[in-house]
């Protein structure tokens, strides 16, 4: 902070607009850290210079300020949003390729291409999960047969 005050004929040039901008703004930091300084340069506007506010001018500016605040927040939750989606779609989407190759891979799909001939097929593990998956479609292809013959009858 400045020490030395503002003299009255700088506080005068201030308010006349004569000083340039690096002096208008060293002078109007140094009356906004001193009171004193405050107090005069305020003391410089006559009350015909001061403009009259309407009574509602502070809840107007609050609620443009809370207006601007809920817009960013809402622009803010849109991007959110974005990256959201696109991640849960990523997932989706990299479970379902992982679910695919493991169908592939392990015989249950059978596309005239024997990969079981290349992979390891004495895991115990991918012939349960084999053989669970052929029984589950079976079971699918039963009920699906069964509730088409029941509606013909």
């Amino acid at each position: 902070m400045n020490m030395e005050h503002l003299t009255p004929d700088r506080m005068k040039d201030l308010k006349g607009g004569i000083l340039s901008g690096n002096d208008a703004i060293s002078a109007l930091e140094h009356i906004g850290e001193c009171e004193q300084c405050a107090d005069a340069f305020a003391g410089c506007y006559f009350a015909s210079e001061l403009v009259e506010l309407s009574q509602g001018f502070k809840s107007d500016v609050f609620s443009a300020i809370d207006r601007e605040k809920r817009k960013e927040m809402k622009e803010k939750g849109k991007v959110a949003d974005g990256k959201r989606e696109l991640f849960r779609y990523s997932f989706r989407v990299s479970i379902a390729a992982c679910i695919t190759l493991l169908l592939l891979f392990t015989g249950t799909i059978d596309y005239g291409i024997h990969f079981s001939r290349s992979i390891h097929t004495d895991l115990p593990e991918v012939k349960v999960i084999t053989e669970n998956l052929k029984g589950f479609s079976d079971k699918l292809i039963d009920f699906e047969v069964t509730k088409y013959l029941k509606e013909d009858l």
